[in-house]
């Protein structure tokens, strides 16, 4: 009777060995002792809602911190109620997503993104500087008594394609998922239902940043004095032009001009 392994590919614990063990069963570079079969399966044994969470949290990561988005966000809706807010948003939140899925994809993927990299700082800057003064702008004057009603079809495409454009040109955001491509290039290697909760979760994450924060903005507005609003648009403007100006300042310097 055969206790051991008759074949020296991988070790047995006393179990009886059949012969001719398949390919998949040869010992690998990492584990020798352990088949490779064994330790490809071995990674799926991490519950799917593991990446989702992961990615719900990245999501949230890449959209609460107080950025150039947030400030237009905030703009929109203490102006102009949820749809505007939210629809500015959901331009940010379609780039984070799809910037996840470049670094998914490899560094390759994203790392040819950064190929703009030294132009896209001043694309980027003067995007920003001019919602700024478009921010500023509005915080001098004064809501209308009967202001226009949203959810027209052009106020919608230019609050989306703002906040894709936003996102798209701010090298902060491109840093962003290159600092954590460690951690998206891993779930490359993953099954496709990880990969799709990965993804979902960076969505989820993103897009529920936003609706919570339109929403909140939709009902402070009829809370807040009028002078009270044109102050936090001034703020946010300031703040704009701010960050605008930081962003030339660094690519400025970086390219040694």
């Amino acid at each position: 009777m055969t206790t051991g392994c008759a074949t020296p590919a991988f070790r047995c614990e006393g179990g009886p060995s059949p012969g001719g063990l398949p390919a998949a069963y040869r010992r690998g570079p990492a584990h020798p002792s352990i088949p490779l079969v064994i330790r490809q399966s071995a990674r799926y044994h991490e519950p799917v809602t593991t990446f989702w969470i992961q990615g719900l949290l990245l999501g949230l990561g890449a959209a609460v911190p107080i950025g150039p988005v947030n400030l237009e966000i905030m703009r929109r809706g203490l102006r102009g109620g949820f749809l505007p807010a939210f629809l500015t948003g959901l331009g940010a939140a379609t780039i984070d997503t799809l910037y996840c899925i470049a670094a998914m994809l490899g560094f390759g993927a994203l790392t040819a993104l950064g190929g703009v990299g030294p132009v896209l700082p001043f694309v980027g800057a003067a995007v920003i500087f001019v919602l700024g003064a478009m921010t500023l702008r509005d915080a001098l004057r004064p809501l209308p008594v009967q202001p226009p009603a949203v959810g027209g079809t052009a106020i919608g495409v230019r609050s989306y394609a703002t906040g894709l454009l936003m996102t798209a040109t701010n090298p902060v955001t491109l840093a962003f998922w290159l600092s954590v491509g460690a951690a998206a290039n891993r779930v490359s290697v993953a099954s496709m239902a990880e990969r799709m909760a990965f993804v979902g979760g960076v969505a989820v994450g993103a897009i529920g940043w936003v609706i919570g924060f339109s929403l909140a903005l939709h009902f402070i507005r009829h809370r807040i004095s009028d002078r009270s609003r044109r102050l936090l648009t001034a703020a946010g403007g300031f703040m704009l032009v701010g960050f605008a100006v930081w962003m030339l300042a660094k690519a400025w310097l970086e390219t040694g001009a």
